[in-house]
């Protein structure tokens, strides 16, 4: 483990979850459109930098082995958690919501964070790094829309009807 790193990582965590802690109107700024946009595509390189540290701090020292592998998948999946409870955090915030558009930034950064992780010769499962690899890419976007469905349909017996198998009442 690199402490380095280490202290980097949860460092920029910290600085994430306060700054989403903030309410909008102690935010810089006038609100403007070109503002919000700026503010949302924020998202992108500070996961990406999360990502990108988290995946450093547990490198040195490990082989290329299993254990790595699926400790880069644990940070990678508890990335993501961290993105959607960051998220739903946000919601309970005076002036702040919740967004899927902002979740989907976060996700894209935690891939941009992965891919400078890899490009600068990290290890990663080689699954990980096969963009032509179908079986992922189908499971991906089998989640994303599930995820997306449960998230907008009120009914929780929806949801529950797709994962016992059968079909969805709309």
């Amino acid at each position: 483990m690199n402490f380095k790193y280490l202290f980097l990582s949860l460092l920029t965590t910290g600085l994430i979850a306060f700054v989403s802690s903030l309410p909008n109107h102690s935010l810089p700024g006038d609100g403007s459109l070109s503002e919000q946009i700026i503010s949302n595509l924020a998202h992108i390189p500070a996961y990406g930098l999360l990502t990108f540290l988290w995946l450093k701090t547990f490198e040195k020292g490990l082989s290329k082995s299993q254990l790595l592998k699926k400790i880069n998948a644990l940070i990678l999946i508890g990335l993501i958690l961290f993105a959607v409870s960051d998220e739903i955090h946000q919601s309970f915030i005076p002036g702040r919501t919740a967004s899927y558009v902002d979740v989907a930034l976060n996700v894209i950064g935690i891939l941009c964070g992965l891919s400078l992780f890899s490009a600068k010769g990290g290890f990663l499962p080689r699954a990980m790094l096969a963009p032509w690899n179908l079986e992922y890419i189908q499971l991906g976007r089998g989640l994303f829309h599930w995820g997306i469905f449960c998230l907008s349909s009120p009914p929780a017996s929806r949801c529950e009807a797709l994962l016992a198998g059968g079909k969805a009442e709309t």
